[in-house]
Parts: C-alpha cells; sequence; structure tokens
C-alpha cells in the first residue's frame, strides 16, 4: 500500500466536498482513525463540526443560558453593577452597552454579580481546556507537529483564539 502525501489527501478530501457540519465524538477521537478521518474531512472542507462528549458539565451549561436570559431582562442600570464589579472577569463588552430590547426588562429583575462572575471565570475555565484539546486533535488530524496550533492558543483569555501574529506559515 501506497503512502500518499499530506497534498494528495487534501485533494482527495475536497473531492469529497461534505456539505453538512459532522458530529465529532471526542471520546472516540483519541481512538478511532475513522473519527480522526470525518474531523480532517470537517477541517478542510466545511470548516465547521458539532462537538459531542466534549466533558463540559450539562449543568454549568444551563446556568449559563440561564444567567444569560437573567442578564438580558436586567435593566441597563443592573448591567452597569455587573460591568463594574472588579472580580475574576473583566466584564466589557457590546452586551453591557446595547439598550435592551423593548418590552424585555423585567421590573424587579436582579443577578448576583458575584456569582456570575464566578460562574462565568468557571465557563471559561472549561472552554479553554476544551479549546486546547481541540486544537491537539486539529494537529492530529491535520498532519501537523504536535504543539503546532496549541503551543499558539490563547490561555483562558477574553476569547480562545490562535494568535495568527505568532503562526507560521
Amino acid at each position: 500500500m501506497e503512502k500518499t502525501t499530506a497534498e494528495e489527501k487534501f485533494k482527495d478530501a475536497r473531492a469529497k466536498k461534505a456539505h453538512h457540519a459532522p458530529i465529532i465524538d471526542l471520546e472516540v477521537l483519541s481512538h478511532n482513525p475513522e473519527e480522526v478521518e470525518k474531523l480532517y474531512l470537517a477541517l478542510v472542507n466545511t470548516g465547521f463540526m458539532y462537538i459531542s462528549s466534549h466533558g463540559v458539565d450539562k449543568t454549568l451549561i444551563q446556568e449559563i443560558k440561564q444567567v444569560t436570559y437573567d442578564f438580558y431582562h436586567l435593566s441597563p442600570s443592573k448591567r452597569k453593577e455587573l460591568q463594574e464589579y472588579e472580580g475574576k472577569l473583566v466584564h466589557s463588552d457590546t452586551a453591557f452597552d446595547l439598550p435592551p430590547f423593548v418590552g424585555i426588562v423585567e421590573k424587579d429583575a436582579s443577578i448576583d454579580v458575584e456569582y456570575v462572575d464566578s460562574l462565568f471565570h468557571k465557563y471559561i475555565c472549561e472552554i479553554s481546556k476544551l479549546a486546547f484539546r481541540l486544537f491537539c486533535f486539529f494537529e492530529t488530524a491535520l498532519g501537523l507537529e504536535k504543539g503546532r496550533l496549541s503551543n499558539r492558543l490563547e490561555p483562558q483569555g477574553s476569547q480562545n483564539v490562535v494568535c495568527y501574529e505568532q503562526t507560521p506559515p
């Protein structure tokens, strides 16, 4: 059996033209070459995928959804309390500056700013760990040397992005 080059593999993958976002199972990915191939196809064809078995606690996700809902039902003055809170995170973004949608503010709505700060800090830590795991899997699927992407991942910041200015061509 002949070994295919990276360029041949890429051309073959592009010819398959997947037009859907596949579901990538992280539990299976580390030991199943077919799942790695599915990830490769997602990366080079669609650029999108759904991740299952990601390990982020479902209760945490539900809490984040609820707090987000609650936040968007606050008056601007109550949002300002969270924005000005000095906790684990920096609270700034357009979410704090946008006027609330008409009819969405709940009259006596309030939010525990310390709880929100702590909850989002926990969530960002979990998402950061997930991002690192994904980048390691991306390296494997794309045939890159270990660390090529994962070493350029911003640590737990306001966003998890690859530092493009530091990523070699």
